[in-house]
């Protein structure tokens, strides 16, 4: 029988900054958000399961975050599914960033916006300040929120990222083009947000990594 872990993922041999959520015990993370719809958070039958239970302001981001500097080509990545009703905006995917206070710093997301059918890769600051970026236009996101979402972000070095997905965790296409973005991360993470949307939303993370 395939090990049900890597049917899902390639496995992989986990490091300092890495997660797979095995262990029931949701830790070594740090929660960035405003203190108001505050998700739960549920660590089991391996995965991290994120219920945010709507509502917030349009713009904020609930985040989940370690300390590490990005060094030039290094990137995270992580395999989520996702559930909720059709409502502008539910996002959830990749952050970066240079602090973790609610209210202040620079951040940049790498994520799928199911609403609008598009990926986007937004500049943020205070993570509640929505500063716009690249999209590109995704038409299945709709229908695929239940199946396995792989994400990868990259930072190039000196200002500049590059976003990808996969439908396997194998192979990457590159979606964004470099990006630029002044910001030096020293922390990475990853987020959910309903942007305003009232309805609750949950992310199902199986996996986040960061390349050694």
């Amino acid at each position: 029988m395939a090990d049900p872990i890597s049917a899902l993922y390639p496995a992989f041999t986990v490091g300092a900054n890495d997660d797979e959520f095995d262990d029931g015990n949701f830790s070594g993370w740090t929660a960035v958000n405003s203190g108001s719809q505050v998700p739960t958070v549920t660590e089991t039958n391996h995965v991290a399961s994120i219920l945010h239970p709507g509502g917030g302001a349009s713009q904020y981001l609930w985040a989940y975050m370690k300390a590490y500097t990005m060094q030039t080509n290094d990137y995270i990545e992580m395999a989520f599914r996702f559930g909720g009703v059709s409502q502008a905006y539910n996002r959830a995917g990749l952050i970066l960033a240079d602090g973790v206070t609610f209210g202040a710093g620079s951040q940049i997301h790498w994520a799928p916006s199911f609403f609008q059918s598009i990926m986007s890769a937004n500049s943020y600051t205070n993570y509640s300040v929505d500063g716009g970026g690249t999209s590109v236009n995704v038409p299945y996101l709709a229908s695929i929120g239940n199946s396995v979402i792989f994400l990868r972000f990259k930072y190039e070095g000196s200002n500049h990222f590059r976003g990808y997905t996969s439908s396997d965790g194998i192979s990457w296409v590159g979606m964004t083009g470099q990006l630029t973005r002044t910001l030096t991360p020293t922390y990475i993470g990853m987020f959910l947000t309903s942007y305003g949307g009232t309805a609750p939303l949950v992310a199902s993370v199986h996996y986040f990594k960061q390349s050694a």
